[in-house]
């Protein structure tokens, strides 16, 4: 039985709504699959602004990030992929990262090397703080509001 012609109007309709007017998959960040990272939130993240073998920022107040703000710093951290990658024996994607925010609007990203840490076996919740290790262990602070980097730090000794 042929369909009558507001049938086949409606049925056009609702297949060029849904072709063109459903909203887009939300962008995907590479790095943030490829990378492993916490957020540190407990009153222990203090501990990652005490390096023993490179400064750390200053800090008054800490906070959790929210996940929009690390998915903007991890879009970021991919953009500055080759300046970053240019202090470091290796790729970003042989770190882990621990995300710590503090004074507002900064993250510290408290970075070590997956292949040398021995440690810690929760590092999603302890801060790692290793003394000497050059390049393997380092710190950066993400500026929210500025999406910029800075106060790279590696660790000294090797």
């Amino acid at each position: 039985m042929p369909h009558s012609p507001s049938c086949r109007i409606y049925l056009l309709s609702t297949l060029l709504t849904l072709l063109f007017c459903s909203a887009p998959p939300p962008p995907k960040h590479p790095l943030k699959t490829l990378i492993e990272y916490t957020v540190l939130w407990t009153d222990s993240s203090v501990t990652a602004f005490k390096q023993c073998s490179r400064p750390a920022p200053s800090f008054h107040k800490l906070y959790t990030p929210t996940h929009v703000q690390i998915d903007t710093m991890l879009f970021d951290l991919k953009k500055n992929r080759e300046t970053i990658e240019a202090n470091l024996s290796l790729k970003l994607e042989q770190y882990q990262y621990q995300a710590i925010g503090f004074n507002g609007d900064l993250i510290y990203l408290n970075c070590f090397a997956s292949s040398q840490y021995r440690g810690i076996p929760d590092w999603r919740a302890t801060p790692v703080v290793e003394c000497n290790g050059g390049d393997f262990y380092w710190g950066i602070v993400y500026d929210i509001k500025k999406r910029t980097f800075g106060q790279f730090f590696k660790n000294s000794g090797k």
